[in-house]
């Protein structure tokens, strides 16, 4: 670990709003406990990294950090929104929420992937091969299975709830009181 990630690591933090896994501090966005994970807020927009041509979110960060199967993925995506709305973060209109579903989708992809490959090497080891292995082509197909999957219950009207700096409950705002 570099010095830098140990003085990030031990600095004391004013705490803004915390979640069950994440909380929005004066540094930025980070995790409460495990796997030790921060996002300066000077850097919360390229969460987004919004495609001003496109008209659309890349949101690779956001799905990157999104993807790791330890993530609680919607209080990252509340302390997310709370962390932008208490840093001053201006973003196109659609921005936050566009990027979250996004990520969401990128997330349930990979879900859907790993079952269907689990599927797959269930039916390869009954079928009698010892050491079963995907090869690339059926990860392939696998994947498309599980974007066809995705992008069906999109079309069919699936529609997540756009997700905006919710206001904190009591409970979950630090007063300076409490820091003492």
């Amino acid at each position: 670990m570099t010095e830098e990630a140990d003085e990030i690591q031990t600095a004391p933090r004013k705490v803004f709003w915390a979640g069950r896994q994440w909380c929005v501090t004066d540094y930025g966005l980070e995790t409460i406990r495990e796997n030790l994970y921060y996002v300066e807020a000077g850097l919360l927009r390229r969460l987004t990294d919004y495609d001003e041509a496109e008209e659309r979110p890349v949101a690779e960060t956001l799905r990157h950090i999104s993807r790791k199967t330890w993530v609680d993925i919607e209080d990252l995506f509340a302390g997310f929104s709370v962390a932008v709305a208490i840093h001053n973060i201006t973003m196109p209109p659609g921005a936050v929420s566009n990027a979250i579903i996004d990520a969401r989708d990128a997330r349930e992809r990979d879900m859907i992937c790993s079952r269907l490959g689990s599927q797959r090497l269930a039916e390869l080891k009954a079928a009698g091969n010892s050491a079963p292995e995907l090869t690339t082509r059926e990860r392939f197909r696998l994947s498309e299975l599980a974007d066809e999957q995705v992008n069906a219950e999109i079309e069919g009207g699936r529609n997540f709830l756009e997700v905006t700096a919710p206001a904190p409950s009591d409970d979950q705002l630090i007063d300076d009181e409490d820091e003492e």
